[in-house]
């Protein structure tokens, strides 16, 4: 008795019926505790922008008057950027919103930030987000707000790559910057010249690819697939740059397995190239006035500090997943050498390992991705948004077309040969080998009445060949401990191979070198099949090969 139907505490008196009241929405709390009340200023807009959307779910929620037609303030779209630099190195912008067919410069922008909201017309405008610029590395200065927000360069790259916003204003680089990041560049490109290869059509579009990133300075990632000549596409880009700056200086390197690859086919399609090879007790740039330097990763790091005494217009580093960590030596020199235009090469997937990946870009681009343990912590389990906007900062960064997305434009079989020289060990066994029997040969041939000694010279032939192949085909020593450099130039293909998802067969004529192989491989701890004369249930091992379930080699 006494209650009359009035409110107390979570009960009420409803004629003769005492009756618990539900929950109200959490939204409505506040609301429903302290009665009718008039929302102002960020209170209201905090409402219309959260509460109001949330609550018209509920079909007890009667919004009335302009509330009931409302549905939540209108958010201002990024439509472009005026961009300039400033003498202390930074990037200034001021980007423009659009609010329906309204348009917001910056200083509208900002007015609006410190209000909070506005009304434009019969429509309620919240304040543009600049906290999504402050993410991506710009900064609100403390002074002179309305000439824009300050950042890197880094940052304005990150910024155009994941908005994609046009650029305007005065500088003219930073306008082309945006376009080429973009994909707003032309991809015509006339034959390099010097170039002896012939490129297939994909083959010069990433040469105009590689080449509009070096006009603009941004370091770039091409990872096509293994096979479809990577190394021709950096002599397309080679050449161009030879012809617009004849004393460029550019550096490349790379594993030792593949250093004389990439010297004899500079020889053979670019012979108008200068290529100084950096390698070796011997080695110097002493008088170094411009052209190629190749080098490896190993004297990179033995020789960083004179070759950090020179500028390089280009720095490619092939083979790049090699230095994968960057807390190696050689990954730490890398990032030391100052070059205009820094590329990396890789025919392996990094997709599937992150942590990779950034020690790549970060290679090319130094703080792209934020720090290693910034971006460790962000992608130890990465959300479907932030695996999102990683593709979308490294589309701007990385060319890769996949065998599939070619196969128009190559031929059945693709031939790529790798050459290397034989190392020390190697070169003085097939020294004593030919020293030895060639006397014996030629005085036999010098011979009138002799016959010609055909057995003994593919004896010889075949022996030198071994010599190649790996010293222990000819010697009693232990594979494991004799080196071999095509052993070395194996395994850069094969890691190549296998991370790219690809099955690999080796053939050898030599039986033995097929179970050094199947040795090296175990030591390797690499899953393989061996199939010789000898294997009994050949069915079985092709039938195992072919299911790509188990071995891939």
């Amino acid at each position: 008795e006494g209650l009359n139907g009035r409110i107390h505490g979570r009960w009420a008196r409803i004629g003769n019926h005492l009756c618990r009241l539900l929950d109200p929405a959490t939204p409505l709390v506040p609301y429903f505790r302290q009665g009718r009340r008039v929302l102002k200023g960020k209170d209201a807009l905090r409402f219309l922008n959260l509460d109001h959307p949330q609550l018209r779910q509920h079909p007890w929620y009667l919004p009335q008057g302009q509330l009931a037609g409302f549905r939540q303030p209108a958010a201002p779209v990024p439509l472009d950027l005026e961009a300039e630099r400033v003498p202390n190195g930074k990037i200034r912008i001021r980007p423009r919103f659009s609010v329906g067919d309204h348009e917001l410069p910056w200083s509208d922008a900002l007015t609006l930030v410190d209000a909070g909201f506005t009304r434009i017309g019969s429509t309620i405008v919240r304040a543009p987000e600049l906290e999504a610029f402050e993410g991506l590395g710009f900064k609100v200065p403390l002074r002179r707000r309305n000439l824009g927000l300050l950042g890197s360069r880094t940052a304005f790259i990150r910024l155009l790559a994941e908005t994609g916003l046009a650029v305007v204003g005065p500088d003219p680089e930073l306008v082309e910057l945006a376009a080429v990041l973009n994909g707003r560049f032309s991809e015509e490109v006339v034959k390099p010249p010097g170039l002896r290869s012939r490129l297939r059509p994909y083959q010069a579009a990433g040469v105009a690819w590689l080449w509009s990133r070096y006009l603009v300075r941004v370091g770039a990632l091409l990872a096509d697939d293994m096979g479809l000549g990577k190394t021709h596409q950096v002599m397309g880009l080679l050449c161009l740059l030879a012809e617009r700056e004849p004393e460029a200086s550019t550096i490349v390197v790379c594993p030792r397995g593949v250093l004389e690859h990439w010297h004899t086919l500079l020889a053979t399609f670019a012979p108008e190239l200068r290529v100084h090879l950096f390698h070796g007790p011997t080695r110097s740039l002493r008088g170094f006035r411009g052209g190629i330097v190749l080098t490896t990763y190993d004297i990179l790091f033995r020789s960083t500090a004179e070759l950090m005494q020179h500028r390089w217009a280009v720095v490619v580093f092939d083979e790049a997943q090699r230095i994968k960590n960057p807390r190696t030596k050689a990954a730490r020199a890398a990032r030391k050498i100052p070059a205009d235009f820094r590329l990396a090469l890789t025919g392996t997937p990094l997709e599937n390992r992150l942590l990779e990946l950034w020690s790549v870009v970060d290679l090319i681009v130094p703080g792209y991705l934020g720090s290693e343990r910034e971006f460790r912590t962000t992608h130890r389990d990465p959300s479907h948004h932030q695996l999102h906007v990683l593709r979308q900062r490294l589309g701007v960064l990385t060319l890769r077309r996949v065998k599939e997305q070619v196969l128009a434009a190559l031929p059945e079989t693709v031939a790529d040969p790798r050459f290397c020289h034989l190392l020390p060990a190697q070169a003085a066994l097939y020294r004593s080998l030919h020293a030895r029997h060639t006397a014996e040969i030629v005085e036999l041939l010098r011979a009138e009445d002799a016959e010609i000694p055909t057995m003994h010279i593919f004896a010889l032939l075949t022996r030198l060949k071994q010599v190649c192949d790996h010293p222990a085909l000819v010697d009693d020593q232990d594979a494991a401990s004799a080196e071999s450099a095509k052993i070395e130039v194996f395994d850069e293909i094969l890691d190549e191979a296998l991370a790219g998802g690809l099955q690999v067969v080796v053939f050898s004529q030599y039986v033995k070198m097929i179970a050094i192989l199947s040795e090296h491989l175990e030591r390797r701890r690499v899953a393989h099949l061996v199939l010789t004369g000898e294997t009994r249930d050949r069915g079985r091992i092709i039938r195992r090969f072919n299911s790509e379930q188990h071995e891939r080699v």
